[in-house]
């Protein structure tokens, strides 16, 4: 698709990546999203209502309220299917199912590295993400294996190698250095 953009569409400009020394841009037509090369080439059209920054050569993507990614070249590798899609981190990343409003953990080659299970999912802090099981808590590693499985009413992140946690009337401390 050798398309070719005209500036009176262009509402919105956004520098978003370099590739091989060529600058590319978010551009914005009809409120919809797409990505632009400074030669005013569309690399990919305008269809989608979001599209994040790139975090390991991988955007997440927004089309019709569906969530997907893209890669560096501007392919889709997974398309549009979840309810939610995080961005990455090393690895691995967060994806929600429609069919029962759940997380699982997905790779940058889109596999499924878990089932689809956690309520709640956070961002990884020093390689260790918390994750919500039916209301419990607890921590998974960058590999989406569970280091502390669910069991916690609340559980913080760690913070100079030690995480508060809540359990029943009980407030304490837990160290990472026991994880292993």
């Amino acid at each position: 698709k050798n398309e070719q953009l005209v500036n009176k569409n262009i509402i919105n400009l956004h520098w978003i990546h370099t590739t091989n020394k060529i600058e590319y841009y978010f551009y914005e037509k009809d409120n919809l999203l797409g990505i632009i090369s400074e030669y005013n080439k569309i690399v990919l059209p305008a269809s989608f209502s979001y599209i994040s920054d790139f975090y390991r050569g991988i955007a997440v993507v927004k089309e019709n309220d569906k969530y997907g990614y893209i890669n560096k070249d501007f392919k889709i590798i997974k398309k549009p299917e979840y309810s939610d899609a995080r961005e990455f981190f090393d690895e691995i990343s967060f994806v929600k199912s429609f069919l029962n409003n759940k997380y699982a953990c997905i790779d940058k080659n889109m596999n499924l590295l878990s089932d689809f299970k956690y309520d709640k999912v956070f961002d990884f802090t020093d390689e260790l993400a918390r994750v919500v099981k039916d209301n419990k808590w607890g921590f998974i590693n960058k590999n989406c294996k569970e280091v502390i499985k669910p069991k916690y009413d609340y559980l913080s992140n760690f913070v100079n190698g030690k995480a508060k946690v809540i359990e029943g009337s009980k407030t304490y401390f837990i160290d990472k250095i026991n994880l292993k």
